[in-house]
């Protein structure tokens, strides 16, 4: 990936950046200069003040190179929250709704011939809507408890590019390690002359070691190839270095060369990593071996930018400091990520739970509105290795009555089987926390463990841990239940997903238990580390949270991600207390 690439996993050799300072208006007559991709409720973004009304127009000009005359020009957007309507040159180009998801225009015939072009976003965010997906945003003008700064704006890269009229539009890899081969699926656009050829060619560290050309007579391909010997052998590992984990984050390049009668016409940049993800027997396996997952919430903002970092850097960052304290992957809470830090998960070796943000309010409109984020975002990310499991909701989020409600389970159901309609290699997780419907992890939520010197409490968690019948008790899900009614348990692997929760600020700030020293947080999470592990019911667990959030106080670093708690010592209590399924 070219540095800070707006797209890692379909990269040409050109673009162009529309981010930096813009123009912006408000409603009541208020205008100014804001900086492109920070919301306007962020310090970064030169506003930073709550946005009532929830409406804001941003404007720039642009113009485009003059080499990329013959080509048509394309327009993206990361992500616009929540509504977004463009207009290029006063001319509407592309609605879209979607706080997280991107969207793109081909913008071409809205274009001067040459000259200054102008481009317009309006943008409509009702602050206190319940019904579209909000994620952690609050829906006051500042955040509280566990929720955040509402976000209101372009919070990821706007760019463009050069597209030839014959062009590809999607690459789709699919390991099989089994066999050592990937599938790879090719589209071409709808103006792409038929038939046409294209070429793939996969390199490993540069060096080729596989290629194969198709005719395409319709607009959609797909090609396998033999990249390692495999064996086909049931559960059997191969240790030939050339399967994806943490510990061997191994990558290959791919490039897919498209030839519509006059030469290659279009050249598109990606990659991917051989890896195996399943369900067997109550234990999660990576590439056909049991794999403990020892993951971190990880809410995904930064002081100044709110859902926006300070520069690409800072994902790598976030993954280097996560991976130091020994974690070897995190649960993105409540965000659908930029997909620059799935590029540096997918090439440092780091396990990603991928999400998307909440609704609270539940109605057909609200339904709708996640369904075709959620369904977008699934195609968006598919490629990457990294991640390792579908989340789709959160502890009942935006289904509240999920527990007897046919129509709300049906929901739920209905995510969990569109994930596996359209990705077929990871497991799903139907309602994270409790209240699960169909689900292939039972994944628990707990901060009933209290803290160290809550001995009582913490006699009540460890005696819960000991039975699978007890899941359901009071002392670990805060009188929830583990399934909904008409569900239940059904051998599935168990995950304790969210734990911990400490505040250790020293001065302050919110959190589930609070303690004063790092001495006592460490004796505090060697003790609850170890009966978690001693329990032998769970094969991973995601520990809460990364880093402080504003208000909430309960991170191993704080917001401007300096570590609390020496990451050496951290990390050595969880080599000391591997969680191990017994049961």
């Amino acid at each position: 990936m070219r540095d800070g690439y707006p797209r890692p996993q379909f990269e040409r050799a050109e673009y162009r950046s529309l981010n930096g300072e813009w123009n912006y208006s408000l409603p009541d007559g208020e205008c100014g200069k804001i900086v492109v991709p920070y919301v306007c409720q962020s310090k970064a973004s030169g506003i930073g003040k709550p946005l009532p009304g929830g409406e804001i127009t941003c404007e720039r000009t642009f113009s485009v190179p003059e080499s990329w005359s013959g080509n048509r020009i394309v327009l993206h957007f990361g992500a616009v929250d929540y509504r977004a309507d463009v207009y290029v040159n006063g001319k509407h180009a592309v609605s879209h709704g979607g706080g997280q998801s991107p969207f793109s225009a081909d913008i071409t015939d809205l274009l001067h011939a040459s000259g200054e072009q102008s481009l317009r976003v309006e943008i409509s965010d009702d602050p206190y809507e319940q019904r579209i997906p909000r994620g952690k945003q609050y829906w006051k003008d500042a955040g509280d408890w566990i929720f955040y700064t509402p976000s209101t704006g372009i919070w990821q890269e706007v760019w463009m590019e050069p597209v030839p009229v014959n062009a590809l539009q999607l690459l789709r890899m699919t390991a099989d390690t089994d066999r050592g081969c990937v599938r790879i699926e090719a589209e071409v656009g709808r103006k792409c002359k038929l038939p046409c050829k294209v070429t793939f060619f996969v390199t490993r560290e540069g060096e080729p070691i596989a290629d194969a050309a198709v005719t395409m007579r319709t607009r959609r391909t797909s090609v396998e190839l033999e990249l390692f010997h495999g064996d086909v052998k049931a559960g059997t590992h191969f240790d030939n270095g050339l399967c994806w984990s943490p510990e061997n984050p191994v990558l290959f390049g791919l490039t897919a060369e498209l030839d519509a009668g006059a030469g290659v016409c279009d050249r598109v940049e990606s990659y991917f990593g051989m890896r195996k993800l399943s369900c067997v027997n109550g234990k999660l396996y990576l590439n056909n071996h049991p794999y403990e997952q020892r993951l971190v919430l990880d809410q995904g903002y930064w002081p100044d930018g709110l859902l926006t970092p300070p520069g690409p850097d800072a994902f790598r960052t976030d993954i280097e400091k996560a991976k130091q304290l020994g974690f070897n992957g995190c649960r993105k809470h409540e965000k659908a990520e930029d997909p620059r830090f799935l590029y540096w998960a997918d090439k440092l070796g780091f396990l990603v739970w991928g999400a998307t943000s909440s609704f609270y309010s539940y109605d057909e409109t609200a339904a709708d509105c996640h369904l075709a984020e959620w369904k977008a975002l699934l195609q968006r990310d598919y490629n990457h290795p990294s991640i390792v499991c579908w989340d789709m909701l959160n502890e009942s989020w935006g289904v509240p009555a999920i527990r007897g409600d046919k129509r709300q389970q049906a929901y739920a159901d209905a995510l969990y089987a569109l994930a596996h309609a359209m990705d077929g290699t990871r497991p799903v997780i139907s309602n994270d926390g409790w209240e699960m419907t169909h689900t292939d992890i039972c994944a628990l939520h707990s901060y009933q463990h209290g803290g160290n010197k809550d001995h009582a409490k913490r006699a009540r968690f460890a005696e819960t841990l000991k039975d699978l019948g007890t899941l359901s008790a009071s002392a670990l899900l805060e009188h929830h239940e583990a399934f909904a009614e008409g569900y239940a348990y059904a051998g599935q692997p168990v995950f304790l997903s969210e734990f911990g929760g400490t505040s250790f600020d020293f001065g302050g700030g919110w959190g589930y238990q609070a303690i004063h020293t790092e001495e006592e947080f460490l004796e505090d999470y060697d003790k609850l580390i170890g009966i978690i592990a001693d329990s032998g019911l769970f094969c991973g667990y995601c520990y809460t949270q990364l880093t402080d959030v504003e208000q909430e106080k309960n991170g191993l670093m704080d917001a401007d991600r300096n570590f609390k708690v020496d990451p050496e010592k951290f990390r050595a209590l969880m080599e000391k207390h591997p969680c191990i399924v017994r049961k």
